[in-house]
């Protein structure tokens, strides 16, 4: 158990920290977007190794623009994860028809929809 509890200080050491600070983070993400579908993989990390297991959801909060160059917001459904550590939350988010992903907001929320890590991304 010693050496995964030194592979795991290593590996979160390795990924830069969330800028806002706090226990729970959203340390990184990627985007894949086309018109209509914003692939995406994030990773959240809880810092506090004594911290019991966070049961929550992550939202994305998507900007984007249609080729009109009408731009719009639109939110995703509650996403639910676990976090003991670290997570990886990754999937497909559907967006309107013609809509170009530009920026996304995530938002990490426990059960009781307080906000515990919140970070900005542009797509590109």
């Amino acid at each position: 158990m010693a050496v995964v509890d030194r592979d795991m200080a290593l590996f979160q050491s390795a990924i830069p920290p969330d800028p806002r600070g706090g226990p729970i983070g959203i340390r990184a993400a990627d985007w894949a977007s086309t018109p209509g579908k914003l692939d995406y993989k994030v990773l959240v990390m809880n810092d506090n190794a004594n911290a019991p297991v966070f049961k929550g959801t992550m939202q994305l909060i998507v900007q984007g623009r249609y080729p009109s160059g009408r731009t719009q917001t639109v939110t995703s459904e509650p996403l639910p994860f676990t976090l003991d550590g670290y997570a990886q939350v990754a999937g497909t988010y559907e967006t309107p028809a013609g809509f170009s992903s530009r920026q996304v907001t995530i938002r990490v929320l426990d059960t009781e929809q307080r906000q515990h890590a919140m970070r900005i991304y542009y797509v590109r």
